[in-house]
């Protein structure tokens, strides 16, 4: 049975919970493969658009993909990155920084995922 969620429930909330979400890239590398795309959106294909959109140097998280590409056999584990960083940095810089990465990360899905695919995805949806 579906319960249904009104004023007088959110009335009661007194803590507001901040939750980050990951998602990872598998399912739209599932579905672009389908459609036979042939730029998928792999971490290694964002690593190299961070280079080219000319990523701020300074930026920590991108600094770490950097020396965990070098070091690292799994170095596109994003989330293990950002999890070693929390402790070492200003959490208001982090912030900054990972802003900057979603950004670009929206910027270089919109190249991928294009107004063309979208229609295609949905004309295959219904």
């Amino acid at each position: 049975m579906e319960k249904k969620y009104g004023g007088k429930h959110f009335n009661k909330i007194v803590a507001q919970n901040d939750i980050m979400v990951f998602v990872g890239n598998g399912f739209d590398i599932k579905i672009l493969k389908k459609l036979n795309k042939k730029i998928l959106p792999l971490y290694q294909k964002f690593f190299d658009f961070l280079e080219y959109a000319e990523c701020n140097k300074e930026n920590k998280l991108f600094l770490k993909m950097k020396q965990d590409k070098g070091n690292t056999e799994n170095w596109c584990d994003f989330e293990n990155a950002l999890y070693e960083l929390i402790p070492t940095g200003d959490l208001d810089e982090l912030n900054e920084h990972l802003f900057e990465l979603q950004t670009l990360f929206s910027m270089f899905l919109s190249n991928i995922v294009t107004t063309e695919v979208i229609k295609e995805i949905g004309s295959n949806a219904t």
